[in-house]
């Protein structure tokens, strides 16, 4: 299972990049790369999550079976988070189209 997490170097989403590497998840990190590396084993994208519009193009190019936004401040992130997953995702498109 692919797993993005957006943030992935706190202390809260250190421990959970960890925790699901253990459980055998494939999982890559969105952030700026300024608050430490990513844990060992995770594949890193360098973007900054405030930039809603290079955030969702960024992210409908990298498909995943989950994704778990830890920067997710504002209805503006929450918004922006749907966007960049329901493009990215066949099973979540299929559900936008009417019919």
């Amino acid at each position: 299972m692919k797993i993005c997490v957006i943030g992935g170097t706190g202390n809260i989403s250190t421990s959970l990049v960890r925790y699901l590497l253990e459980q055998g998840r494939e999982v890559t990190c969105f952030n700026r790369g300024q608050s430490g590396e990513v844990p060992k084993g995770a594949s890193w994208i360098q973007g900054d999550r405030r930039d809603h519009a290079a955030f969702e193009r960024t992210m409908q190019g990298k498909p995943c079976d989950a994704a778990i936004d830890m920067l997710c401040f504002d209805r503006e992130d929450a918004a922006s988070s749907v966007r960049s997953s329901l493009t990215s995702h066949d099973g979540l498109r299929a559900a936008q189209s009417p019919g």
